[in-house]
């Protein structure tokens, strides 16, 4: 049976921000991405886990686990900066174009708790606890940029109401469809 990648994570609430977002992720990386750009195939998001399973069903199960051992439903995150980075793993030889997400120390536990429900369910997550590092990945490239987004670009980067969602994701971590 074929295994199916997926990511527990945080979605903005705001549509306006959501868009906002995409549109930065299109405007100065459609040219340059590498199978990674947000827009209809892929959403803006921060993961908390990525997992893999056969079973949609098994992972279902999971996040409601998860979702079961929590008081919030939603999570207020702050975006730190823009980052662009060389890609590590399966990014290597790649540039990551990211906004990198302030680590709080709710949103870290939130990420151990979701790594915990996984083990509980015996499913391996593929984001490492030990160097969890919450971030809105834009694109990955193939090259450097020409130019890159500035703070102008993005209002609102406080308080930035995000809620929880299970979804398909694509081998390079495009959150590509919510699960209901």
């Amino acid at each position: 049976m074929t295994q199916q990648r997926y990511d527990i994570a945080l979605l903005p609430t705001d549509q306006n921000l959501f868009s906002s977002i995409t549109a930065i992720s299109r405007k100065y990386f459609l040219d340059v991405h590498d199978d990674y750009i947000l827009g209809p195939e892929g959403l803006p998001h921060i993961t908390l886990c990525q997992f893999k399973t056969a079973d949609v069903e098994l992972a279902r199960r999971a996040y409601h686990g998860f979702l079961s051992n929590l008081d919030a439903k939603l999570f207020k995150v702050a975006i730190e900066k823009f980052n662009l980075r060389a890609g590590t793993l399966t990014n290597a030889g790649k540039f990551i174009a990211e906004y990198k997400i302030k680590p709080q120390e709710d949103l870290i536990d939130l990420q151990l708790k979701c790594a915990k429900v996984l083990a509980d369910f015996n499913i391996n997550s593929l984001t490492p606890t030990q160097t969890y590092s919450p971030h809105i990945t834009l694109a990955r490239l193939s090259e450097l940029p020409d130019k890159t987004p500035s703070k102008s670009d993005l209002i609102e980067m406080e308080n930035i109401e995000t809620r929880l969602s299970l979804g398909l994701s694509t081998e390079p971590g495009v959150f590509i469809e919510e699960l209901r």
